[in-house]
């Protein structure tokens, strides 16, 4: 199983000194192996299409995929970048779920100001006949059931009243989420579990 998250990504990478370091987007190796001259040519390749430099989470993504098929991985969670249309991510056609957390005012700058328009480019990550996963939002979920007919994916919505038994335990948050009983996360706050619950969706 391989596990990616965008703090950790680099640290996986650099394991052993296997994979590449990037810095300034100049790429250094250790061990001359094909992933690394394979991960140079793509980097050419699109700068020569594209006539600009891949941003550094692409390339830290383009490793990572690397890496994940290098080491003949059965499931991959891969965390998206700012996530939406335009995520490199989206180079994962057919994913066994898109799952969303918390859609709020963020990145504004790139992804809309107002919460309809960045739903409509987080919107963006569902693929063709997948599934898609969100905790009930009634400000945007319209805007994900639309693109999931479109798409031919079935959306699972997370509601509140399948949460239950709610306790604060020596710092644990203890609850019940339909047929899953006395679960314990250690991450503070509604959002965390409401997280939870989408991630025992999929």
């Amino acid at each position: 199983i391989g596990v990616l998250k965008v703090w950790h990504r680099i640290q996986i990478l650099l394991w052993r000194n296997e994979v590449l370091i990037i810095s300034s987007f100049k790429v250094f190796y250790f061990n001359v192996v094909i992933i690394h001259i394979y991960t140079i040519l793509l980097i050419n390749k699109y700068i020569k299409d594209f006539n600009k430099k891949p941003s550094r989470f692409e390339v830290q993504t383009t490793l990572a995929i690397l890496y994940f098929l290098e080491k003949k991985c059965d499931i991959v969670i891969l965390e998206v970048g700012l996530g939406g249309k335009y995520d490199c991510t989206n180079i994962i056609t057919s994913p066994i779920a898109s799952c969303f957390g918390n859609i709020s005012y963020d990145h504004t700058n790139i992804l809309g100001n107002t919460l309809e328009e960045i739903a409509i480019q987080k919107a963006g990550i569902i693929k063709e006949n997948s599934n898609a996963v969100i905790f009930e939002n009634e400000n945007i979920i319209d805007i994900l059931k639309n693109v999931c007919n479109e798409k031919n994916s079935n959306l699972i919505i997370c509601k509140n009243k399948d949460i239950k038994n709610y306790k604060l335990i020596n710092d644990f948050q203890n609850f019940d989420y339909k047929n899953y009983k006395d679960i314990n996360i250690n991450l503070k706050g509604i959002k965390q579990i409401q997280n939870t619950c989408v991630v025992l969706e999929d």
